[in-house]
Protein backbone atom coordinates (compact mmCIF):
# COMPACT_ATOMS: atom_id res chain seq x y z
CA UNK A 1 0.00 0.00 0.00
CA UNK A 2 1.36 3.34 -0.97
CA UNK A 3 0.94 6.34 1.25
CA UNK A 4 -0.50 9.51 -0.08
CA UNK A 5 -0.50 12.47 2.25
CA UNK A 6 -3.59 13.71 0.46
CA UNK A 7 -5.49 10.42 0.64
CA UNK A 8 -4.19 8.85 3.86
CA UNK A 9 -5.95 8.88 7.21
CA UNK A 10 -4.35 12.21 7.82
CA UNK A 11 -1.56 14.41 6.64
CA UNK A 12 1.96 13.25 7.33
CA UNK A 13 2.26 15.87 10.05
CA UNK A 14 -0.48 14.05 12.00
CA UNK A 15 1.61 10.86 11.82
CA UNK A 16 4.49 12.87 13.22
CA UNK A 17 2.20 14.18 15.96
CA UNK A 18 1.20 10.63 16.92
CA UNK A 19 4.88 9.67 17.01
CA UNK A 20 5.41 12.67 19.29
CA UNK A 21 2.70 11.33 21.59
CA UNK A 22 4.47 7.96 21.59
CA UNK A 23 7.73 9.67 22.57
CA UNK A 24 5.96 11.54 25.37
CA UNK A 25 4.44 8.31 26.65
CA UNK A 26 7.84 6.63 26.57
CA UNK A 27 9.34 9.50 28.58
CA UNK A 28 6.49 9.14 31.06
CA UNK A 29 7.08 5.38 31.26
CA UNK A 30 10.75 5.92 31.99
CA UNK A 31 9.87 8.17 34.93
CA UNK A 32 7.61 5.61 36.61
CA UNK A 33 8.82 3.83 39.74
CA UNK A 34 6.56 0.78 39.59
CA UNK A 35 7.54 -1.80 36.96
CA UNK A 36 3.87 -2.40 36.10
CA UNK A 37 3.40 1.31 35.35
CA UNK A 38 6.60 1.48 33.25
CA UNK A 39 5.47 -1.57 31.29
CA UNK A 40 1.86 -0.38 30.84
CA UNK A 41 2.79 3.08 29.62
CA UNK A 42 5.64 1.85 27.39
CA UNK A 43 3.27 -0.66 25.77
CA UNK A 44 0.84 2.19 25.07
CA UNK A 45 3.72 4.11 23.48
CA UNK A 46 4.30 1.16 21.15
CA UNK A 47 0.61 1.20 20.24
CA UNK A 48 0.83 4.92 19.40
CA UNK A 49 3.87 4.33 17.20
CA UNK A 50 1.97 1.53 15.48
CA UNK A 51 -0.97 3.88 14.91
CA UNK A 52 1.38 6.30 13.15
CA UNK A 53 2.63 3.53 10.86
CA UNK A 54 -0.90 2.35 10.08
CA UNK A 55 -1.96 5.91 9.34
CA UNK A 56 1.04 6.55 7.10
CA UNK A 57 0.69 3.37 5.06
CA UNK A 58 -3.07 2.93 4.70
CA UNK A 59 -5.87 4.90 3.13
CA UNK A 60 -9.39 5.54 4.43
CA UNK A 61 -11.71 2.67 3.74
CA UNK A 62 -8.90 0.17 3.18
CA UNK A 63 -10.02 -3.28 4.14
CA UNK A 64 -7.14 -4.42 6.27
CA UNK A 65 -9.56 -5.75 8.84
CA UNK A 66 -13.09 -6.76 8.03
CA UNK A 67 -13.73 -7.44 11.68
CA UNK A 68 -12.15 -6.16 14.87
CA UNK A 69 -8.54 -7.22 15.16
CA UNK A 70 -5.48 -6.17 17.07
CA UNK A 71 -3.14 -3.38 16.07
CA UNK A 72 -0.35 -5.97 15.99
CA UNK A 73 -2.14 -8.05 13.34
CA UNK A 74 -2.78 -4.91 11.28
CA UNK A 75 0.86 -3.87 11.63
CA UNK A 76 2.01 -7.23 10.27
CA UNK A 77 -0.40 -6.95 7.33
CA UNK A 78 0.63 -3.37 6.57
CA UNK A 79 4.40 -3.68 7.02
CA UNK A 80 5.35 -7.38 7.01
CA UNK A 81 8.92 -6.43 7.90
CA UNK A 82 7.66 -5.46 11.36
CA UNK A 83 6.09 -8.86 12.09
CA UNK A 84 8.72 -9.73 14.73
CA UNK A 85 8.00 -6.45 16.50
CA UNK A 86 4.25 -7.08 16.31
CA UNK A 87 4.76 -10.54 17.82
CA UNK A 88 6.97 -9.09 20.54
CA UNK A 89 4.41 -6.49 21.59
CA UNK A 90 1.49 -8.92 21.27
CA UNK A 91 3.31 -11.24 23.68
CA UNK A 92 3.24 -8.48 26.29
CA UNK A 93 -0.47 -7.71 25.93
CA UNK A 94 -1.54 -9.97 28.81
CA UNK A 95 1.02 -8.38 31.12
CA UNK A 96 -0.19 -4.94 30.11
CA UNK A 97 -3.80 -5.96 30.73
CA UNK A 98 -2.84 -7.19 34.20
CA UNK A 99 -0.99 -3.93 34.86
CA UNK A 100 -4.03 -1.99 33.60
CA UNK A 101 -6.12 -3.93 36.12
CA UNK A 102 -3.81 -2.80 38.91
CA UNK A 103 -1.87 -6.03 39.43
CA UNK A 104 1.44 -4.50 40.47
CA UNK A 105 3.20 -7.88 40.56
CA UNK A 106 2.30 -8.70 36.94
CA UNK A 107 5.57 -7.30 35.62
CA UNK A 108 9.11 -7.75 36.86
CA UNK A 109 11.54 -4.81 36.86
CA UNK A 110 13.57 -6.64 34.20
CA UNK A 111 10.51 -7.06 31.92
CA UNK A 112 9.60 -3.39 32.34
CA UNK A 113 13.13 -2.19 31.60
CA UNK A 114 13.38 -4.45 28.55
CA UNK A 115 10.10 -3.15 27.17
CA UNK A 116 11.07 0.49 27.69
CA UNK A 117 14.33 -0.11 25.82
CA UNK A 118 12.53 -2.06 23.08
CA UNK A 119 9.95 0.68 22.58
CA UNK A 120 12.73 3.25 22.24
CA UNK A 121 14.24 1.18 19.44
CA UNK A 122 10.83 0.58 17.84
CA UNK A 123 10.16 4.32 17.85
CA UNK A 124 13.35 4.90 15.85
CA UNK A 125 12.23 2.30 13.32
CA UNK A 126 8.75 3.85 13.09
CA UNK A 127 10.16 7.35 12.71
CA UNK A 128 12.23 6.17 9.74
CA UNK A 129 9.23 4.44 8.16
CA UNK A 130 6.99 7.49 8.56
CA UNK A 131 9.70 9.63 6.96
CA UNK A 132 9.89 7.16 4.07
CA UNK A 133 6.10 7.31 3.73
CA UNK A 134 6.40 11.05 3.14
CA UNK A 135 8.53 10.23 0.12
CA UNK A 136 5.83 7.86 -1.19
CA UNK A 137 8.05 4.86 -0.58
CA UNK A 138 6.35 1.47 -0.30
CA UNK A 139 6.75 -0.15 3.13
CA UNK A 140 9.51 -2.72 2.86
CA UNK A 141 8.53 -6.36 3.19
CA UNK A 142 11.81 -7.00 4.96
CA UNK A 143 13.69 -4.57 7.14
CA UNK A 144 17.20 -5.95 6.91
CA UNK A 145 18.78 -2.92 8.53
CA UNK A 146 16.18 -2.43 11.27
CA UNK A 147 17.01 -3.72 14.72
CA UNK A 148 15.07 -6.77 15.86
CA UNK A 149 13.06 -6.89 19.07
CA UNK A 150 14.61 -8.47 22.15
CA UNK A 151 14.73 -12.25 22.11
CA UNK A 152 13.78 -12.92 25.73
CA UNK A 153 10.13 -11.98 25.29
CA UNK A 154 10.02 -13.81 21.97
CA UNK A 155 11.24 -16.93 23.77
CA UNK A 156 8.44 -16.53 26.32
CA UNK A 157 5.94 -16.28 23.48
CA UNK A 158 7.15 -19.49 21.83
CA UNK A 159 6.95 -21.34 25.16
CA UNK A 160 3.37 -20.16 25.67
CA UNK A 161 2.30 -21.51 22.26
Amino acid sequence: MMVSTGEGLGPLWSCEAVLGQARDLLADATAQKLPADRFRIAHLAALRATAAILSAYTTPGSRLARRPTSAWVLLTKTVPGLAAWADYFAAGAAQRAAADAGVTTAVSPKDADELVDAVATFLHVCTSLVAAAGSNVEPPTELATAPAPPRRQAALLSRAS
